[in-house]
């Protein structure tokens, strides 16, 4: 019995700080974990080709929904890149009980070389993004597809706006070529 109370409060100061330290990279980079719905990720897929060997990124990628979706619908194997150490956690552990292909990476995409990106997906808050325009504008290559859930990335111009549709309940998706 002593065991399994010592096992369970490992387990429990285990969690906590893991929780601990995803509030922590929330805050301090100022992007909270929000996931997207099912119509807004299907919405979303609708402006991704379905081509092989397309190089797609999905920067800030939480639990990986969008990718699993990418892979299921567009056969499509994605990278993500997410900082949140429980909800990586919780996206490998989606990635296992799909026996998803999909690559994903504990790593701040600002240290990524994005520069053979065909698509970047990317659900960001504001001042996130316009840092991340800098980035896209200087490493992307010519005709790569930027596709933004809800906000506008400054210093780029979209190539096309699917506005806020709320009957639907779809946000405002930014579409963007380099």
């Amino acid at each position: 019995m002593t065991m399994l109370r010592d096992i369970l409060t490992i387990f429990f100061l285990a969690f906590t700080l893991l929780l601990l330290l995803t509030a922590m990279v929330s805050l301090f980079l100022g992007v909270p974990y929000v996931p997207s719905k099912r119509r807004v990720i299907d919405a979303l897929l609708e402006y991704v080709p379905k081509k092989n060997n397309l190089k797609v990124y999905d920067l800030g990628c939480g639990n990986g929904k969008i990718l699993f979706q990418l892979e299921k619908k567009k056969g499509i194997i994605g990278t993500g890149y997410e900082l949140a150490p429980l909800v990586f956690m919780f996206a490998i552990l989606q990635k296992w009980l799909r026996r998803s292909k999909v690559k994903l990476r504990y790593a701040n995409f600002f240290h990524q070389n994005l520069s053979d990106a065909d698509i970047i997906l990317c659900y960001l808050t504001p001042g996130i993004l316009e840092k991340l325009g800098k980035k896209l504008q200087n490493e992307c290559k010519k005709g790569t597809l930027i596709i933004s859930h809800t906000f506008k990335i400054p210093g780029l111009n979209p190539k096309h706006i699917q506005e806020r549709d709320m009957a639907k309940k779809l946000p405002t998706l930014y579409i963007y070529e380099i």
